[in-house]
């Protein structure tokens, strides 16, 4: 890599992290929240990659983008994320991800940091934060 040319040719991955559907309607009443999505997908995929790696010192290449509304022109709130396939530590080459690594841990850890989310901000909705935590999926 040269002084000044921060790029770094590694393979990337697409994320798409999703609100629950039971969830999506508060985004109408707390659209504040939609700015803290790419900071929860940026930390869902670094805390899964230095569990994968057993390393607390790696970070991975992400770039995420909010979006409120899906396909279907209907209200989903969600976090479209280009990540890459595997992390960085201040010194040395990048670091590949195992290839058993699934998207199980990702789902898991991006519900539990949006139920976090959530009840820390919601001023009173504390009925639609024990709701999304009562899901066992994200769809």
């Amino acid at each position: 890599m040269s002084e000044g040319n921060m790029a770094v040719s590694v393979p990337h991955l697409q994320f798409v992290f999703t609100i629950p559907k039971r969830c999506r309607a508060y985004f109408r009443y707390a659209r504040d929240l939609l700015k803290h999505l790419p900071a929860l997908a940026w930390e869902t995929v670094r805390d899964v990659y230095r569990a994968a790696l057993d390393r607390d010192d790696v970070v991975p290449g992400i770039v995420g983008a909010p979006q409120t509304f899906g396909d279907l022109i209907n209200r989903q709130p969600h976090v479209h994320a280009l990540t890459t396939e595997g992390a960085f530590a201040k010194y040395g080459p990048s670091l590949p991800m195992p290839d058993d690594l699934t998207a199980e841990p990702f789902l898991k850890l991006w519900e539990q940091k949006f139920v976090a989310l959530s009840r820390a901000e919601a001023r009173g909705a504390e009925k639609e934060s024990n709701t999304c935590e009562n899901r066992n999926t994200l769809a």
